[in-house]
């Protein structure tokens, strides 16, 4: 029972494992063994197992254990402490761009002309005010809990010397014991050399899980292997055929100095055979001991295929055009066939005086609706002008329908020449793929400037409602340039939407966090997330919303195959 403790704490993932072992945890381990009836004789036991050793023995056992379960509340405390610190650092930024928008708020209430401008303002000004001092109180919470969780950490951190100087002093117990046993230093030496073969390398594998099914000709492998005594040999096959280690950190088969690497991290591509694929590693420490990993994974049937619409609009008939929205539709079509892999046929392309209302609403509730299945994907992008209009019974207690407008939109008349948002979740409740996305570098704020029309010549004050409301269903994400009262901008340098440039910029590797070539939503959004703020000043901050089953794949680097992309949910 004492031998499998010991295994299992060298068995963390962490340095804390052969830490302990190196520390105090040989010789207690080794003192363990000698006391197990099975190893030495019944003369041994007569003399030598009084109730003083047993006390020794197991004072010290309990503070091994003791000793680690501090290291993991100190672990478990400090990643709460993470969480809180970025909660914290989002809520002060949060906080400066309402500030800035107050600021912007007072110079454009004091320069207001008529009554009815400056009631406007001063309502804004209110609302803005209200969420400023809500999420002022949202910060003081978190820094109150994060100076909490520091006084806890310190605590536990005292403890936690406390503990292993107790350790150490149980440590010198039995150093005395072993001092009394002088007539079983062969028998000690020999158990000594026993337990020490018996430690084989620690070797984690993080990716891919054992008995995972995937639909990629290809996996990414990720393994860590540490040992005390250094690495010496790493071993790896898949199907029984050996895979060239390339990617590599920390690896030293030829040691330097007579010394080998003692933690070796491996991040590999492999390429998979349909049905059930066998991964095995063994790494070996500098004295030939062994440990070794075998993975199972299954590459399954692709879902389905991938369809896209890609609309762009620069040109209207009856409303100020637009400069950059066909390039950010061109460029996103571009994407799809040339990194995806996705073939013509089920790339649907409208731009200028082709994206009309019939045409769009057409080819999204008719086309898509019949050619995309059930295991599917459906991909749209939407670059051009969007506007509101004063709809009371409109669902998201905001006060205002959004439309998007096609090349023939009529600002007088958008009820019967634009396409809601509305219509929109109704012909995604149409559409039966499994996975629809939907990518809008567009607004609705109705302020001047951008992508967005003032069809009222009132500036809306939106909800973030509806985009909750239009993503609703599982498998349906929304990905929009900017939140409800924002302005999405076209950029003249970059001749492209702010939004667009950044979102192909991470799609073609930017996003690829964990370099296995698969940008998943979670990745883009992240990336984007950073990027347009930065880009627009802080005053474009893109918006997602829905719900998945896993990670939703949505692009990918040039040297992964079109397949994988074609589902990869976990």
């Amino acid at each position: 029972m004492y031998k499998l403790f010991i295994l299992k704490l060298l068995s963390n993932k962490s340095d804390i494992g052969i830490g302990l072992f190196k520390f105090f945890l040989k010789p207690v381990a080794l003192f363990l063994l000698v006391n197990n009836p099975l190893k030495i004789n019944n003369d041994f036991f007569a003399i030598h197992n009084g109730s003083g050793q047993e006390t020794a023995f197991g004072k010290q056992k309990n503070l091994v254990e003791s000793v680690y379960e501090k290291e993991r509340q100190l672990k478990s405390k400090q990643a709460q402490l993470d969480i809180t610190r970025q909660q914290s650092e989002k809520y002060q930024a949060d906080l400066q761009r309402l500030n800035a928008k107050v600021q912007a708020l007072n110079k454009e209430l004091n320069q207001a002309k008529t009554q009815a401008a400056t009631e406007n303002v001063k309502e804004e000004l209110d609302k803005t005010l209200e969420a400023k001092s809500k999420l002022e109180q949202e910060t003081k919470s978190a820094q109150a809990k994060e100076a909490m969780l520091r006084e806890e950490i310190l605590s536990l951190n005292a403890l936690a010397d406390k503990t292993r100087l107790e350790a150490e002093n149980a440590k010198q117990e039995v150093a005395t014991l072993r001092n009394r046993e002088k007539q079983l230093a062969a028998q000690v030496d020999e158990l000594k050399q026993r337990l020490d073969r018996s430690m084989a390398p620690v070797l984690v594998v993080s990716k891919p899980l054992n008995g995972t099914k995937i639909e990629s000709p290809n996996t990414l492998l990720h393994f860590i292997a540490v040992d005390d005594k250094g690495i010496s040999k790493v071993d790896v096959s898949l199907n029984g055929n050996p895979v060239k280690i390339e990617h590599k950190r920390g690896l030293k088969i030829v040691p330097t100095d007579g010394i080998f690497s003692k933690k070796i991290d491996i991040v590999e591509k492999l390429q998979l055979k349909k049905g059930q694929n066998i991964i095995k590693i063994s790494v070996a420490d500098a004295d030939g001991i062994s440990q070794e990993e075998i993975i199972n994974i299954t590459r399954v049937k692709a879902r389905g295929d991938i369809w896209a619409i890609v609309i762009g609009i620069n040109q209207y008939q009856n409303t100020r055009n637009l400069k950059y929205a066909v390039n950010d539709a061109q460029a996103f079509k571009d994407y799809l066939k040339d990194y995806v892999g996705i073939p013509d046929e089920r790339i649907f392309y409208l731009a200028n005086q082709e994206a009309t209302k019939s045409k769009i609403e057409s080819l999204l509730g008719t086309t898509i609706k019949r050619k995309a299945s059930q295991d599917d994907t459906v991909i749209i992008f939407y670059a051009g002008h969007g506007a509101v209009e004063p709809d009371p019974s409109n669902l998201d207690g905001d006060g205002f329908e959004k439309y998007l407008l096609p090349h023939d939109a009529n600002l007088e008349d958008l009820y019967s020449t634009s396409i809601s948002m509305n219509d929109i979740r109704t012909i995604f409740t149409r559409i039966s793929a499994d996975r629809l996305i939907f990518i809008a570098d567009t607004c609705y704020s109705g302020a001047s400037g951008g992508r967005t029309m003032m069809a009222t010549k009132t500036r809306a004050n939106l909800s973030d409602k509806f985009y909750e409301r239009i993503s609703r269903g599982k498998g349906r994400v929304i990905i929009s340039s900017c939140s409800a009262n924002e302005i999405s901008k076209e950029d003249d340098n970059l001749k492209h939407g702010v939004f667009s440039y950044y979102m192909l910029e991470g799609l073609k590797g930017r996003a690829d966090q964990d370099g296995d070539g698969i940008i998943t939503v979670s990745e883009l959004f992240s990336y984007i997330s950073r990027k347009v703020p930065e880009a627009s000043a802080q005053d474009q901050h893109p918006v997602k919303k829905g719900e998945t089953e896993g990670e939703l794949v949505i692009g990918r680097v040039k040297s992964v195959s079109y397949t994988h992309l074609r589902a990869h949910e976990t």
